[in-house]
């Protein structure tokens, strides 16, 4: 991951995981994920494949998938089109989620 020169890393997390399987762009089990104070970026652990490049100014809401142990769901425009980003990571699912919504207010 690049950052910009004025963009920094508020949390990271390895073995996360995240994608969308309903949209059919799969669901990846081994993701690195960074909260920077510009966007949430995903990419494949063992190779820096970005799978989500998401800005904060392109996401509308932040929602919980309450049937899978409330999995937090980043809802973005992508193409003009609505999308959704399901993410979890192994500890401080909370303060993931309050970083988070400080930062996309």
């Amino acid at each position: 991951m690049k950052l910009d020169f004025d963009e920094r890393i508020i949390r990271k997390a390895r073995f996360a995981s995240g994608g969308n399987p309903a949209a059919g762009i799969g669901y990846y089990n081994i993701l690195n994920l960074y909260l920077t104070n510009k966007r949430l970026y995903a990419e494949i652990m063992l190779t820096p494949i970005c799978v989500a490049n998401i800005p904060f100014d392109s996401i509308s809401s932040l929602e919980a998938m309450k049937a899978v142990g409330s999995v937090p769901v980043i809802v973005h425009e992508e193409s003009n089109k609505e999308k959704r980003f399901y993410f979890c990571v192994l500890k401080g699912i909370d303060e993931w989620i309050r970083d988070l919504s400080n930062e996309i207010r």
